[in-house]
């Protein structure tokens, strides 16, 4: 797909087609839980390489999708869902 011109939404938020997607998976959490702030600073060096790579994704014009499974910390209610 090198060179292709992919068309984009309206918003211009994710191409309409691609053979590749980058997907970061449940990296959101607030730390506030016992020895989060021990596994936050081990987590730091991941935050810092998963950045690095999404940057070089997004330049190469692959999408990024990001997922978030945390039950309760949504904004809609988890009845709803």
């Amino acid at each position: 797909m090198v060179g292709a011109t992919l068309k984009r939404d309206p918003n211009g938020l994710v191409p309409e087609r691609s053979q590749s997607v980058l997907v970061i998976l449940d990296l959101i959490s607030d730390f506030e839980f016992e020895d989060g702030e021990k596994i936050l600073r081990e987590t730091l060096p991941v935050a810092q390489r998963t950045l690095k790579l999404k940057r070089r994704v997004k330049a190469a014009g692959i999408p990024v999708v990001y997922v978030n499974d945390a039950v309760g910390h949504l904004l809609t209610p988890s009845s709803s869902c």
